[in-house]
This record gives structure tokens, C-alpha cells and sequence, in this order.
């Protein structure tokens, strides 16, 4: 959102505003819906729709030198799209390093298994516990009758496979890569 003289549209009117309202929640909905894993790693300043690009991310890491400011609120403006979404995962002093942890640990997870996982974890944060409820049911029973990367992952596991290369199995499927 450009705050710069005579490019801003704060003050312009409700029109200007549900148009601004909607392109930033829409960023940040888009990056928190995906099925894939999302990763955020702020090395320096982050302000403004930085900090809400960021923290839209599934996993947020930051550098012990980088800072994460709302400077809105020194503007007299709330930074209401990414309210809802103000918590840091990590601070970490070897960024690199804790990245690189992060993602193994990701490439030992199923591509399928991890969106359901984001897709219970926001239904519950935003629906009714009985609505919850059934969705866990629903995918309860998806993973055990319909998955094919369970039935994978199951025979993998019965074979002594500890850590399943999920980039093979979508591969197989005539998928890219996950990650």
C-alpha cells in the first residue's frame, strides 16, 4: 500500500478502501490457502505489507539482525489485514542453517498430509467447533479410504522406509516437486 503523496488511497473514500482492503487480504489469503508449505525468511527491515507478506507464511524465521516494524501505527492506521496473523516462529542467530533444518524437515512430510494439516488448523481456528469437528471427520476418513499417498506412505513404512521421498511419489503421479 503506496502511502506516498498523491499515490495513496487512504482518506480517498469506502471504495478506494474495500479495493485496498481486498487486494491486501487477497495476497495474504492466497499465500495462507496454498496446499504447499510456505516459508518466510525476513534477513533485514520488514514494515508495512512486508511484515503481512511474511507472516501469511506458514513458517516465519528471521535473522537475529532483522526487525519487523508496523510503522502504520506511527501514521495513526491499523495494520488490521495482518492482525490476525502477528506471531514470529523463530529468531534464529544462523538463518541458513535454521532454513535448511526447516526444509528437510518439510521434504520428510507428505505434500498431501501437509494441506490437509493447514486446512484443519484454519478451519479451526475459523469455524465452529461442530463444523471442526466434521472436517477432521471428513478428512479423517479421506486418509484412511482415499489417499494414495497414505496407501504410499503405509507401504513405504511396512518396507522400513523411515523418511519417504515425497518428491518421487509426486513424480510418479506426474507431479512437480513439492517444495
Amino acid at each position: 500500500m503506496d502511502l506516498g503523496k498523491g499515490t495513496s488511497n487512504v482518506a480517498q473514500g469506502s471504495e478506494q478502501a474495500s479495493d485496498q482492503y481486498s487486494l491486501l487480504t487477497g495476497s495474504f489469503e492466497t499465500i495462507d490457502k496454498s496446499s504447499k508449505a510456505t516459508v518466510a525468511c525476513v534477513q533485514g527491515p520488514a514494515f508495512g505489507g512486508g511484515v503481512g507478506l511474511a507472516l501469511a507464511c506458514d513458517i516465519r524465521m528471521m535473522a537475529e539482525c532483522a526487525s519487523i516494524r508496523l510503522t502504520e501505527v506511527r501514521l495513526g492506521l491499523v495494520p488490521a489485514t495482518i492482525f490476525s496473523i502477528l506471531i514470529l516462529d523463530l529468531c534464529t542467530e544462523d538463518l541458513d542453517l535454521a532454513l535448511e533444518s526447516r526444509l528437510k524437515t518439510l521434504r520428510n512430510a507428505a505434500p498431501g498430509a501437509s494441506g490437509l494439516i493447514k486446512d484443519l488448523v484454519r478451519s479451526s481456528t475459523r469455524e465452529s467447533a461442530e463444523l471442526s469437528r466434521a472436517r477432521v471427520k471428513d478428512t479423517f476418513h479421506y486418509m484412511m479410504t482415499g489417499s494414495k499417498e497414505s496407501a504410499y506412505s503405509l507401504s513405504e513404512f511396512q518396507r522400513g522406509v523411515k523418511d519417504v521421498d515425497w518428491d518421487a511419489f509426486e513424480v510418479s503421479r506426474g507431479s512437480r516437486s513439492k517444495l
